[in-house]
């Protein structure tokens, strides 16, 4: 029997074959396993891309909803081209990737839109750099096209009288028996006849302060049923009786309830400066007689006033004597407010006259100039008792402003410029009604201050804020 020897040059082939054969197959596993790799990584940065584009949109809509609040009057600057009624900028990030906005102010002038489209470079983007195989050399990377996302926002003007008292600085009530709240003169179950009713009280009379410092509201023993606001940082006084919260809180406990008190005060204040007198009328001097129903008896007397305004624009250097408003005015004084003994300035309820009576309440827009301002007594009286209804701006050159007597405001005092120091203070609880803005205020006296939140409706007084978001393509 003869025995076989195997051939080894035979089985060293079947061996070569072998392997080649599985180096061939690990080794398409190997490639399509990195063109996988590579495939995920161009995924993972298309996706980061399209997440981080959302943050170069919103770039945008900032840099444009800046440009729309401090340059509304021209539009037109600061790289911003016009072109068939819409301002256009772009703006290119120190990345590479950029951004076009633009703003609309022709389509709906009440409600201005903006929209900003991103452009985002993919591979820019990525947090790290894909791992580098000596096996993928040489093969090419995957292309992917720039990534683009568009927001487009509407926007509208809201109120700035947001709070009972605002100051820029320091807020300082150590007065005796200062007290803050709210009604509504606008709701029947917050008022009576859009009166304030002591009965019917809420708690929004809120004060604020835009410091950041140590006591930057110093509430002392005031009863402020509302909350308290100071800038970043800053933080509250308040002496052994005094009080921060709601009526129902505040019936059994005296510091700050817990929720009532926020460092996050950045209120705006309005521009003060006077409009363009262009077609403004000189206010007339004619002593006229006007009847009128007297609110407490119901009967009709016979007034007699020096100035009786009308719907329109007025300006004069100054107003002396009675003084009347039957509509609509806007009235600039140049030499400023200075209301007391014989002076006043009456702002007509609707239904008062008999004869020529006003369609609906009037409304005085009033900006002072000069430096200073006074009003005493009841020379200020709003017949409707709203506070939209009698609005004072006070121009920049306004540094002092004095409230005295034992008289009542109802309005909006804005005076951006005055640091209001006061030591009076009426008998009754029916000081302030409406909201004070000034640079700094500090009570000595007795003071009541009742926020109008109707003024929250007051539009267009504000900054433009988003009303809308919508993603585009």
């Amino acid at each position: 029997m003869k025995t076989r020897t195997p051939n080894k040059s035979m089985m060293a082939a079947s061996a070569l074959v072998a392997t080649l054969l599985i180096c061939a197959v690990l080794g398409v596993s190997v490639v399509g396993y990195l063109s996988l790799i590579s495939q995920q990584n161009a995924l993972s940065m298309r996706s980061q891309a399209w997440n981080m584009a959302i943050a170069v949109v919103e770039a945008g809509i900032e840099e444009g909803l800046e440009h729309l609040n401090a340059d509304h009057a021209d539009l037109a600057t600061y790289g911003w081209e016009l072109a068939n009624g819409v301002y256009t900028r772009s703006n290119t990030l120190p990345d590479g990737n950029n951004y076009v906005v633009t703003i609309d102010v022709t389509t709906d002038p009440n409600h201005p839109s903006i929209v900003s489209r991103a452009y985002m470079t993919s591979l820019a983007l990525a947090q790290s750099a894909p791992a580098v195989f000596f096996a993928d050399i040489g093969s090419q990377p995957v292309s992917l096209p720039p990534v683009t996302r568009a927001v487009r926002v509407t926007c509208k003007k809201g109120s700035l009288f947001l709070a009972a008292l605002v100051a820029r600085g320091t807020v300082n009530l150590n007065g005796n028996g200062i007290i803050t709240d709210s009604f509504d003169s606008s709701d029947p179950n917050y008022s009576t006849n859009g009166q304030y009713d002591p009965t019917k009280v809420k708690d929004a009379g809120d004060v604020a302060s835009n410091e950041g410092i140590i006591s930057a509201v110093d509430a002392g023993n005031a009863n402020i049923y509302g909350r308290v606001h100071t800038g970043p940082g800053g933080t509250v006084a308040l002496g052994p009786n005094g009080a921060i919260g709601s009526h129902a809180w505040q019936a059994g406990h005296t510091g700050v309830e817990p929720g009532w008190f926020f460092d996050d005060a950045n209120f705006t204040f309005p521009d003060t400066t006077f409009p363009n007198l262009t077609g403004y009328l000189e206010v007339p001097s004619e002593k006229t007689a006007v009847v009128e129903q007297d609110p407490s008896t119901g009967d009709y007397v016979t007034n007699y006033y020096d100035h009786v305004l009308s719907d329109g624009n007025y300006v004069a250097d100054s107003l002396s004597g009675s003084t009347l408003i039957t509509g609509k005015v806007t009235l600039v004084l140049n030499n400023g407010l200075n209301m007391g003994g014989s002076d006043s300035i009456k702002v007509a309820k609707s239904g008062s006259l008999l004869g020529g009576t006003p369609a609906q309440d009037a409304s005085l827009t009033l900006y002072a100039g000069g430096t200073g301002e006074s009003i005493n007594g009841n020379a200020i009286l709003n017949g409707a008792g709203r506070a939209r209804d009698f609005v004072v701006y006070c121009a920049p050159s306004v540094t002092s402003l004095s409230l005295s007597g034992n008289g009542q405001f109802i309005g909006v005092l804005v005076a951006p410029n005055v640091d209001l120091h006061e030591s009076g203070g009426g008998n009754d609880n029916l000081d302030f009604i409406g909201a004070l803005m000034a640079n700094s205020v500090t009570m000595n006296g007795h003071f009541s201050f009742h926020y109008d939140e109707d003024l929250q409706n007051l539009v267009g007084n504000g900054r433009y804020l988003i009303s809308s978001w919508n993603e585009v393509r």
